[in-house]
């Protein structure tokens, strides 16, 4: 979600209706890829890590791909429309796509095997 709105500001969009709409839409479709691979990780019942990561990068992470190239391809076309609100609907479903495949593919996963090495571990952080 981060990545969508610094790209927004890196185009030089201005907050208008039809930006905060945008906004509004990059927060629920962000979670989604995320989403899909924390269910599947959670119903895998290996006790490996690295197996049940595989697992659902492999179960879910079809499912996710086809999702971001539907996206991305629905979102190519509106970025060439003479309208500002199309055109920004466009470069939203793009960067949107990507920044949020990366981040379920790659990110996700790598905070999911540090998060269970600390669980397993029992290693406890100390707050200040």
């Amino acid at each position: 979600m981060l990545w969508t709105i610094a790209a927004s500001i890196l185009q030089g969009w201005e907050l208008s209706v039809v930006e905060s709409t945008i906004i509004v839409l990059t927060i629920g479709l962000s979670f989604d890829f995320t989403l899909h691979f924390a269910v599947s990780y959670r119903d895998d019942k290996e006790i490996c890590v690295e197996t049940r990561i595989c697992s659902c990068l492999s179960s879910a992470g079809r499912a996710c791909m086809l999702g971001a190239v539907t996206s991305i391809l629905c979102g190519i076309p509106l970025m060439f429309a003479y309208t500002a609100a199309f055109t920004q609907v466009g470069s939203l479903l793009v960067t949107l796509g990507i920044s949020s495949l990366f981040g379920a593919t790659f990110v996700f996963p790598a905070v999911l095997a540090c998060w269970s090495s600390f669980r397993s571990n029992k290693v406890h952080v100390v707050r200040f």
